[in-house]
């Protein structure tokens, strides 16, 4: 196993590189990006919690919410 050692990181985005160019051919380009999209949100709300950093969104303050969003924001 310490002979692959040097090259993990190689071989890990190779193997990331043949499923995503797998999943081009099989399901189309924006079906992929799709599927990329949600599995990057779901490492990075896991990565937040793991973590214990608490969410937060930033707007500018000329962006105006709707009214139930505005309402739930407080809580």
């Amino acid at each position: 196993m310490n002979q692959w050692k040097p090259y993990i990181w190689r071989i890990i985005f190779t193997a990331l590189g043949l499923a995503a160019a797998i999943l081009f051919m099989l399901i189309g380009f924006w079906k992929t990006i799709l599927i990329l999209l949600c599995c990057s949100a779901g490492y990075t709300i896991g990565m937040h919690l793991d973590k214990n950093i608490p969410f937060s969104i930033k707007l500018p303050k000329n962006i105006q919410l709707p009214e139930w969003l505005r309402s739930w924001k407080k809580r």
